[in-house]
């Protein structure tokens, strides 16, 4: 997949760039705050529908404006194109997504048809965080290849949330739970259970991933790993009918506790992926410097299971990692990305990249200055 022209409009610090794509690596240079992240945020929402930095559309509008749209051209492998349109209008709360002139019927049902990958500081959460950043990372990553996925985990939260709004009624009346609560368990168990089935198979796929991702990066000697590790008490079950049954398990014992607490104590919500290095857990045990490249490995191999999973070659997205990391490092990774497919990438300091890179055939340089986009040939 690659982007061959992109525009943003009243997006961000953006009122109106509009770009040209190189096939490969596409660098964005400019001081902090001059609207570089903006535009590998707007491709990013070509790809995904939604920014992979703010949680609210709001945000993303130019300041003093109702509206922003970003609009651009995405290539398959096979060489099918797709015009993409998307917009919101603070007005009336509406966001609208178009491929090649048609709406879209959900945007769920885009997550996938796109893919991307995107690393950049802001996702240091995933290896420093809570348990719910790095759920949103697995979350992301099977849900782009796996539309039956994000059904099922569309399905499970809005399950997950009638039964804590009854939960919550009942810690408030002191009364019991009423009789929809059994509806809303069996849909709670039957989602949920095919969630953390899906989970526990990618991880499978995705440790030798991880490992040989970790080892081009991060060199020998290190053993990274991912480990599933459930609320629910997976330790036996094999099939979804042992999961559910697992599950069930699960609900019965934490009955007191939910209705005590007003929520729902078991589940895939509250489920944790463990990060470890050479059997440590990484969130107490690590470096700085293995932080990082535990991080940008999870991407690299990200990058790597969905091109087999989708048959067709992500796009690339590094914010601002290059200088996240020491120049033995850095030079390591660039030689792992030069040649995977199309890249964004955003630096404040182009001497991070080896010499003759930024005019490279393939490649293309912008320089980004208050929202404005310039090749920085010209």
């Amino acid at each position: 997949m690659k982007v061959r022209w992109i525009t943003l409009e009243n997006f961000r610090n953006h009122a109106h760039s509009e770009l040209a794509c190189a096939e490969q690596a596409n660098i964005f240079l400019g001081e902090n705050g001059a609207g570089k992240t903006n535009v590998v945020e707007a491709v990013g929402y070509l790809c995904l529908t939604r920014s992979f930095y703010a949680s609210s559309e709001r945000t993303v509008i130019q300041v003093g404006q109702e509206r922003f749209r970003v609009g651009g051209e995405m290539v398959s492998d096979r060489g099918t194109s797709f015009r993409i349109s998307i917009r919101f209008d603070a007005l009336s709360s509406e966001k609208s997504f178009q491929v090649n002139g048609t709406a879209a019927s959900s945007l769920a049902g885009i997550i996938g048809k796109f893919p991307v990958v995107v690393a950049s500081p802001e996702h240091h959460n995933v290896t420093f965080g809570a348990p719910a950043d790095r759920r949103k990372f697995l979350d992301l990553v099977i849900a782009q290849a796996s539309p039956v996925y994000v059904e099922d985990l569309m399905e499970y939260r809005s399950a997950l949330r009638q039964r804590n709004k009854l939960l919550l009624a009942a810690k408030l009346s002191g009364k019991g739970v009423s009789e929809t609560m059994e509806s809303w368990d069996e849909a709670l168990i039957t989602r949920g259970a095919r969630v953390m089935q899906r989970r526990r198979e990618f991880l499978v796929e995705f440790k030798p991933v991880l490992s040989e991702a970790y080892a081009r990066i991060g060199g020998k000697g290190e053993d990274p790993s991912v480990e599933y590790e459930s609320a629910v008490g997976l330790a036996d079950a094999g099939s979804v009918e042992e999961i559910r049954q697992a599950f069930r398990k699960a609900l019965e014992e934490t009955k007191e506790g939910e209705l005590r607490m007003g929520t729902t104590l078991a589940g895939p919500h509250r489920d944790e992926l463990l990060l470890e290095l050479d059997g440590l857990e990484l969130r107490k045990f690590a470096s700085q410097g293995q932080h990082k490249t535990f991080l940008v490995a999870l991407k690299l191999a990200e990058f790597e299971y969905l091109r087999h999973q989708c048959h067709e070659t992500p796009i690339l997205i590094l914010d601002d990692v290059f200088s996240q990391l020491d120049r033995g490092r850095s030079e390591r990774l660039f030689e792992s990305v030069q040649n995977l497919g199309q890249i964004f990438m955003t630096t404040t300091d182009e001497g991070v990249f080896p010499a003759g890179v930024l005019r490279a055939p393939g490649n293309k340089a912008f320089r980004v200055t208050e929202g404005a986009v310039i090749d920085a040939e010209a």
